[in-house]
């Protein structure tokens, strides 16, 4: 399910116990379409520092370039923040 549908890993996070479910709403939105929205947090502190550490180690590998990183960030530059979080992934 995961190369068919990328929202599957919130699923898995959620079913692995690595978050929980904040909070939930269902409507039917403008348009009569059935909405769901999930709020979802860490499950606890162990949980935080894993994915804290991970993340870090990401940026860390990197190398110089992470600036390029915080100026798209802070420009709202959603397609220079892809392409850098592609070479990261791809590392």
């Amino acid at each position: 399910m995961l190369d068919e549908d990328e929202k599957t890993i919130w699923s898995l996070l959620l079913a692995s116990g690595y978050l929980k479910v904040k909070s939930y709403q269902a409507y039917a939105s403008d348009f009569g379409e059935w909405k769901e929205e999930y709020e979802l947090e860490l499950t606890n502190f162990e949980v935080k520092a894993m994915f804290r550490s991970m993340i870090r180690r990401w940026f860390g590998s990197v190398g110089t370039d992470y600036s390029d990183f915080i100026r798209a960030l802070l420009l709202g530059d959603v397609e220079a923040m892809n392409l850098y979080m592609n070479r990261v992934t791809i590392e």
